[in-house]
């Protein structure tokens, strides 16, 4: 019973961990918009749970969202990273000209560079949104007409990027040629400043008909392979050095285009030791030329078979500089030796009969035939033979298969890397379309794969409904791409943006607005902060609808706004919050005009600490300071002066007289140029014209002296109020009837606040008062700027934005954005990373680092030298300001001679010779001291660095007289160790 129960035991431990086990997951999925991190790229078996990450595909930027997955019962479980395309924002102004954006600035779109009417471009025409920024630079509109090209045809080609009606200067066109022929040339050209292609015009000429040039002659070399024309494609030219060491490719090959695949290399005779080979034997042969007691370097030795016996290997070979047989010492093989696995060539195999076989016959025979995605040249020898132990040659050359055009797209495109196997096609769709189906298709064995995808149109869903709100604009699906909706309110205020439009998204650009209604509830304001200031009165833990607060700048900060604020109806403090700044960063405000001057200094803000402004008089003397200056608390040094014009004779007006008014202001005796009188009418009368008229410089009265009318109650013109005017219709009006109204509404960049009223009655010959309020306008964000920020005076109406780089980032568009009636002006400027020129090559050296452009600042590419010593610096690196950081080094041998000190021994840096770098110290004999430094160094140059010291040697004071003797014919001067006797 006990050996039952332990069974039974047993049975349930293992069925509960057959039933606990987790079953595990495969490779992660594919999602839109982001790729794999690399470490999980080809894992493809996942314990549960295990995770993995994510990141961004290149363009892309993480929204929001987790990028880790984890398998969880044998699933993965939903990748919440959401991945949106990064935004390049301006590609920068033009002068004279403009850029047109085919989409809103994101990731692979792109913009095109228009010229005004009488100016040419120059530079590229396109900019393309990359990861790192919009590629190229800005180009530059020229005055003059814009230069074209004649249109470009190649015989049996085609052009597959570029065709267009007209070639402006800076276009590209790429070619590529029908099957059967090949191209001479360059693929791409571009149309010139001149009106020419650059490079010429390629050709496209028969696979059979392209040779190349006769291949270089190489000093010192013996030239191996057809020794005389014609040099067809894949003809092998080889290169041995007679003298000296072979630099470079040791074969080159006649290409499908007629050139030759490198340059020829060159032998480098460098001076050594004698060197010399093993003598050399070959069994079942002897040496026909060449026997001798010693093989020195350069030596070469023939070898003739025995008969019955065939050569497998070079007849000659050659001593070479290390010691060994170049090439390799030849064997005498019996002429009935099998031959064995036959060679391979590029993009040639054999059959596949024969693959598996590594020893045939003599006689035998072996068929090649084209690769994967190749085809033959026709009349080629396809067959090779066994023939005394080697296979005879072929002739098979193979060329890529042409695919050419994948289709065409309806509201999109094709972009070609090429049309030739291997070669990939992109889809591109237009603006407001999205791509269904794949992105890419292959140039395979068989042409394209795939097949072609729809580009269909980017549809939004049905606007959001809004309460109490009426929409104004398409009513029925489908909300295409560009589609506007706008909402209006019947009742109450529109809060959020009036119109929305369909995105390229498929999103709505943003939020629907709200109807509000005023609530009559308590109103409180936000508590009021000020950085680097203190609230000195009105601290409280509720602010209410009337509550003032009092604000104090820290040490070393300055107030700019009203010191004390009060909590506004609308829940929003009035004057709005002040700021404290600190000293140095106080701004004043734009300089004042002056009448008849010239302004001098910056014409653009910000106008900050220290901003000298000057001004010159056109006409007249100037009156005042000629400078003001922007002082720490951002207000200016002075007034401004005046330009007051030399007048010989006093100018004065008549005594104006109104009937039926009186002059309420700027009643006088004598009436000067320059001096004002305000009129008001009697009761029953109203004034007709202007209320206040100025004295002229013609003696005149400007404008002319009112008059006022007999009326039973009519108005004149109605006031207008700070920021506040009468709408459009009433401006030109003088005369309105008893119970006219007038509507006013606030002026450009204001808003209204709360609910005020607009309208101004004429009752009694007056207007009744209005009580609108009228406050600037808030922009809210100037935007975002990648790799950047804006900086604020502040966001209302006549507030600046500045745009400001990261380190290592520089600013392409407009530096400034104002605030102004309708919002920002311009357009959101871009940070682009700040690129240096490719690095400089250096003769007999390498480089390592980042091969590839673009060099973004912080770049670092280090030299290492093949021959001789490194002068220079070792790392350079791209700067902020877009060059390298120093000049390239050079890879050269320096020497500095050998150094003498008269009277000195070198305690350091023993030698004949000495290199770059290479020190020597020097101390005195006895008796010398050093005049100089102790060590020099050999520099770039091969002096010594610094130079040469000295050892003088060393002398004595006279000696002091004892009071005994005296000394006649002193010598001026003792050296070290000189005796002196006294008698």
């Amino acid at each position: 019973m006990l050996r039952l129960w332990r069974n039974a035991l047993l049975l349930a431990i293992l069925f509960s961990k057959e039933v606990s086990a987790s079953p595990d997951c495969g490779a992660p999925e594919h999602h839109p918009d982001t790729r794999l991190q690399d470490q999980y790229v080809n894992k493809n078996v996942y314990s549960d749970s295990d995770s993995a990450r994510y990141n961004c595909a290149t363009g892309y930027y993480r929204a929001s969202g987790s990028p880790t997955v984890r398998c969880v019962n044998g699933k993965w479980t939903k990748l919440k990273l959401k991945c949106e395309r990064k935004s390049c924002g301006s590609a920068g102004d033009i002068f004279n000209g403009h850029f047109e954006y085919e989409g809103d600035a994101l990731f692979g779109d792109r913009v095109t560079a228009v010229c005004k009417e009488g100016y040419y471009l120059k530079g590229n025409r396109y900019r393309q949104c990359q990861d790192f920024g919009w590629d190229g630079k800005v180009p530059s509109c020229e005055e003059g007409a814009e230069t074209t090209c004649p249109s470009p045809s190649v015989a049996n080609g085609v052009k597959i990027r570029g065709d267009a009606a007209v070639y402006l200067r800076g276009q590209n066109v790429t070619f590529a040629c029908n099957d059967g022929f090949v191209l001479r040339g360059p693929p791409e050209i571009t149309c010139g400043p001149y009106g020419h292609w650059h490079p010429a015009t390629p050709r496209c000429l028969s696979s059979r008909a392209v040779n190349c040039d006769a291949p270089p002659e190489v000093a010192e070399a013996v030239r191996t392979g057809p020794l005389e024309g014609p040099f067809e494609s894949g003809t092998v030219i080889g290169y041995q050095c007679q003298r000296g060491q072979l630099i470079g490719e040791r074969e080159i090959h006649c290409m499908q285009d007629g050139t030759w695949s490198s340059p020829p290399p060159q032998c480098q005779i460098e001076v050594a030791a004698e060197v010399t080979c093993p003598s050399p034997s070959v069994a079942n042969g002897v040496r026909s030329k060449g026997d001798a007691p010693v093989y020195n370097q350069g030596d070469s030795v023939t070898f003739t078979c025995n008969d019955g016996f065939f050569l497998k290997g070079s007849q000659e070979i050659t001593c070479g500089e290390d010691g060994q047989w170049h090439p390799d010492v030849p064997k005498c093989l019996s002429s009935s030796a099998n031959c064995g696995a036959p060679p391979d060539y590029p993009n040639i195999h054999l059959t596949d009969e024969y693959l598996s076989q590594t020893d045939f016959p003599l006689g035998a025979d072996v068929r090649y035939t084209c690769a994967l995605g190749y085809r033959a040249l026709p009349r080629r020898k396809v067959i090779s033979r066994c023939l005394k132990g080697k296979w005879t040659p072929i002739t098979l050359k193979c060329e890529r298969k042409s695919c050419g055009s994948a289709g065409e797209i309806l509201n999109g495109r094709y972009e070609y890397k090429g049309i030739l196997f291997g070669d990939t096609a992109v889809a591109v769709c237009n603006d407001g379309y999205e791509l269904t189906g794949h992105k890419y298709r292959h140039c395979k064995d068989k042409g394209w794969d795939g097949i072609a995808p729809v580009c269909e149109a980017v549809k939004c869903p049905p606007p959001p409904e809004v309460a109490d709100a009426v929409m104004i604009g398409q009513s029925e699906e489908p909300f295409v791409y560009g589609t506007v909706i706008a909402y209006r309110c019947p009742r109450g205020e529109l809060r959020g943006q009036r119109e929305i439009h369909c995105t390229q998204d498929g999103t709505w650009s943003s939020p629907p607005p709200q109807c509000t209604r005023e609530v009559p509830v308590e109103v409180t304001c936000p508590h009021p902060y000020v950085a680097n200031g203190v609230r000195s009165k009105g601290d409280a833990h509720v602010y209410n609808k009337g509550h003032s607060v009092t604000f104090t700048c820290n040490d070393g900060f300055f107030l700019k706004g009203s010191q004390e604020i009060t909590c506004g109806p609308d829940g929003r403090w009035r004057p709005d919050i002040p700021e404290c700044l600190r000293v140095s960063a106080v701004n004043c405000d734009a300089p004042p005009e002056v009448a008849d001057a010239v302004r001098t200094g910056p014409l653009e803000g910000p106008f900050v600490y220290g901003t000298v402004i000057g001004y010159q008089c056109r006409q007249g003397r100037l009156i005042g300071e000629r400078e003001i200056h922007c002082t720490r608390d951002g207000t200016w040094s002075s007034p401004p002066p005046e330009c007051q014009r030399d007048v010989p004779t006093k100018i004065t007006c008549p005594n104006p007289y109104v009937p039926n008014g009186v002059k309420i202001r700027g009643d006088a005796h004598v009436y000067n140029q320059g001096d004002s009188v305000t009129f008001n009418c009697n009761d029953g009368f109203f004034l007709k014209g202007s209320q206040e008229i100025t004295c002229g410089d013609d003696g005149q009265w400007h404008p002319n002296t009112p008059s006022c009318v007999s009326s039973p109650g009519n108005c004149g013109a109605p006031p207008n109020y700070t920021n506040i005017h009468p709408t459009d219709e009433y401006l030109s009006q003088t005369d309105f009837p008893p119970g006219a109204d007038v509507r006013y509404t606030c002026a450009l960049g204001y808003r209204a606040f709360l609910r005020r009223r607009v309208i101004s009655r004429c009752l009694k010959g007056k207007w009744t008062p209005i009580t609108l309020k009228c406050e600037p306008k808030s922009c809210g964000s100037a935007g975002e700027i990648l790799n950047g920020h804006f900086e604020y005076t502040g966001v209302m109406f006549g507030d600046t934005a500045t745009a400001v780089c990261k380190e290592g980032y520089e600013l392409m568009g407009r530096k400034y954005r104002h605030c102004m009636d309708k919002g920002w002006d311009g357009r959101v400027p871009v940070c682009e990373a700040v690129k240096c020129t490719a690095p400089p090559e250096v003769a007999n050296g390498v480089m390592s680092g980042q091969l590839d452009e673009p060099y973004l600042y912080g770049a670092v590419i280090t030299y290492r030298c093949r021959q001789g010593q490194l002068i220079g610096e070792r790392e350079i690196h791209c700067t902020q300001n877009g060059t390298w950081s120093a000049p390239p080094p050079r890879c050269t041998d320096v020497t500095c001679a050998n150094p003498y000190v008269e009277n000195s021994m070198k305690t350091g840096g023993f030698g004949t010779s000495y290199k770059y770098k290479d020190y020597v110290s020097f101390t005195c004999n006895v008796g010398y001291n050093l005049i100089g430094p102790s060590k020099i160094t050999c520099g770039p140059d091969g002096q010594w660095i610094p130079s040469l010291p000295q050892c003088e040697a060393v002398t004595c004071d006279d000696p002091e007289a004892n009071g005994f003797q005296v000394f006649h014919d002193v010598l001026l001067s003792h050296v070290m160790s000189q005796k002196l006797i006294l008698p």
